[in-house]
């Protein structure tokens, strides 16, 4: 999993970022069991699971913030899925769908807030705390090309990102979700943008972040690109 997401994210020095996650893999499993033993003599039992705990809450964003990288942790779960299922069952052998649907709760209280921040914002994408595309007016399909929202809705905002800027998208919604980094937030830009025929457009774009509850949601309003003057 971390060669096919290094290999994923990293355009540039692919060879070097796959070869640093193999070697950290390693290093974990021969550091973790010290480790563990260690934490257990010097904090006891109780209180190593207390801070395994916390680990794990944020991880899922439950105490310091959002994961950075959603779809890592919901490819690995999948997979260990697959095996379970397989292994034990006996079961066929299902694709990666791509993206892990929300729960019913969680889409309904998306499709109410989508609403209510796609209402009158013209061509606008939604998206949510982890990158996923949940909300999408008929101006912004036209602009994009598609004909039905539910081509975009539930894929990564990747999708509609040129490949060759993956790793730059990815690493400025990790700035913004670890240290609140907002340099580009409701700056108007145009920025090439991938269509439904796999071309990349030019678009204006202008992103706003909206925070209700205990959910972060980014709103991209798109426009024709304007040409420069002269």
């Amino acid at each position: 999993i971390s060669s096919t997401s290094m290999g994923r994210y990293f355009e540039a020095d692919r060879g070097k970022a796959v070869s640093i996650a193999a070697m950290g893999q390693s290093s974990g499993e021969a550091v973790l069991p010290a480790i563990a033993v260690a934490a257990i003599v010097g904090l006891g039992w109780r209180n190593t699971w207390f801070a395994a705990a916390a680990v794990a809450a944020a991880r899922d964003g439950r105490l310091l913030g959002p994961p950075t990288q959603p779809e890592i942790e919901q490819l690995r779960e999948w997979l260990c899925g697959e095996v379970a299922r397989q292994a034990v069952d006996g079961a066929e052998p299902q694709a990666w769908p791509g993206t892990v649907a929300p729960s019913g709760v969680r889409r309904v209280v998306e499709e109410t807030v989508g609403a209510q921040l796609l209402e009158g914002a013209g061509a606008a994408l939604l998206a949510d705390e982890e990158s996923v595309l949940v909300g999408v007016t008929p101006q912004a399909l036209a602009l994009l090309g598609y004909a039905d929202e539910h081509e975009l809705l539930g894929r990564p905002v990747l999708a509609v990102v040129p490949p060759r800027f993956h790793q730059a998208h990815v690493a400025g919604t990790t700035l913004h979700a670890t240290n609140g980094r907002d340099v580009l937030m409701d700056v108007p830009l145009q920025v090439p943008v991938v269509h439904a025929d796999g071309e990349e457009r030019v678009l204006g774009i202008r992103v706003t972040a909206h925070r209700t509850g205990s959910q972060a949601y980014f709103l991209a309003r798109l426009s024709p690109a304007v040409a420069p003057p002269g």
